[in-house]
Formats: C-alpha cells, sequence, structure tokens
C-alpha cells in the first residue's frame, strides 16, 4: 500500500511541478536505523551527506539534516 500510495504522490508532484522526495527506511534493522542518531545519519546520507555512524552529538545530527532539508527544498516524506 505505501508503495501504490507512494507511487501516485510522485505521480502528481510530477504533474504539478513540486519537489518531492520519497525514503523508506526499515527502523528495524541493525546498525542502519535502530537508534535516534542512525535514524536521523540515515536520512542524512539519502541526501549525500557524509555523517559518521558514532562521535557526533545527536543534535549535531539533527542541525546537519535541517541544513540539508533548507537547501535542498523538497517535501520530505519519510516512510
Amino acid at each position: 500500500m505505501a508503495k501504490y500510495v507512494s507511487r501516485q504522490l510522485i505521480k502528481i508532484s510530477e504533474e504539478r511541478e513540486l519537489p518531492l522526495k520519497i525514503i523508506y527506511i526499515n527502523c528495524k534493522l541493525k546498525k542502519i536505523s535502530d537508534t535516534e542518531y542512525r535514524l536521523i545519519a540515515q536520512l542524512a546520507r539519502e541526501f549525500g551527506t557524509a555523517i559518521p555512524p558514532t562521535g557526533l552529538p545527536t543534535d549535531e545530527v539533527y542541525n546537519i539534516f535541517y541544513r540539508i532539508l533548507e537547501k535542498e527544498q523538497q517535501n520530505v516524506i519519510l516512510i
């Protein structure tokens, strides 16, 4: 169902020339998104920004991700 709805949203966003990025992340995967830090770091990686797997304060990882969103000027849907 999520894939179908995602395809429909992408189709509509393209027709209306609205920037949209849909990101799928399985939060049950160990070492990828099993913590808040890793989840936000993975989101940043989806936009091509490398975040170390550990070592930064979580607030800093959020700030990096927010800056990416502002720069990209895209609507993002996280599934």
